[in-house]
C-alpha cells in the first residue's frame, strides 16, 4: 500500500475531519482513507477529459473518423414480408410446430 504526506491542510480542516472520525467510530486514519478513496474514481467528465489527453497523444489513423456524428436520418422500412416473419425451430424442439419471429417494425 502506497503513503502519502499531506502537508499544509489548515487546523480547522483537521478538527472537522477528527470530529468527523469520531462520530463514526473510527481513526481519523481511517476517515482520511475513506475520503481520499470515495474522491478517486473519475468522472464522466474526467473520462472524458483523459480520452481526449490520449487521443490527442496519438497519431491520426487513416480513414477513421474519430468525431461523433449526428443522428442517422430516419430510414425507412422494408415492404419485403419474407425479411419481416420467419419461422424459426431450434435444435431441440424438432418435433413441435415452428416459433414465429416478428420484426419490431411489423405492427398490427
Amino acid at each position: 500500500m502506497g503513503e502519502v504526506l499531506v502537508r499544509n491542510l489548515d487546523d480547522r480542516v483537521i478538527e472537522l475531519l477528527k470530529h468527523k472520525a469520531e462520530i463514526k467510530g473510527h481513526s481519523l486514519e481511517q476517515e482520511l482513507r475513506d475520503v481520499i478513496t470515495a474522491a478517486a474514481p473519475l468522472t464522466a467528465d474526467e473520462k472524458v477529459a483523459l480520452a481526449r489527453r490520449l487521443r490527442a497523444m496519438s497519431p491520426p489513423l487513416p480513414h477513421v473518423d474519430a468525431e461523433p456524428r449526428s443522428a442517422p436520418a430516419a430510414t425507412t422500412r422494408s415492404t419485403d414480408q419474407t425479411t419481416r416473419q420467419r419461422a424459426v425451430r431450434p435444435p431441440s424442439m424438432t418435433n413441435s410446430a415452428p416459433v414465429t419471429k416478428r420484426d419490431s417494425s411489423d405492427r398490427r
